[in-house]
């Protein structure tokens, strides 16, 4: 099942936390935002949990084959 992190609005940093250790699991699509300054804060802290658990983040154009100009 996909997931969203819950970040399109304000939200706490544990919040966002929380959310990212229960959704970036392997196999899973999951969709955030970075225009909050609680997302950009902990940018550094998500990617080291994405290494932890050996998953590679992609952007939709990896995914899909695409480019942009």
């Amino acid at each position: 099942m996909d997931r969203l992190l819950g970040d399109s609005s304000l939200v706490t940093p544990e919040f966002l936390l929380d959310q990212a250790r229960r959704c970036l699991t392997p196999g899973r699509i999951v969709l955030g935002h970075a225009n909050h300054p609680t997302v950009l804060g902990l940018f550094d802290r998500i990617r080291e949990l994405l290494s932890e658990r050996d998953l590679q983040p992609a952007t939709l154009d990896e995914l899909f084959g695409t480019h942009r100009h």
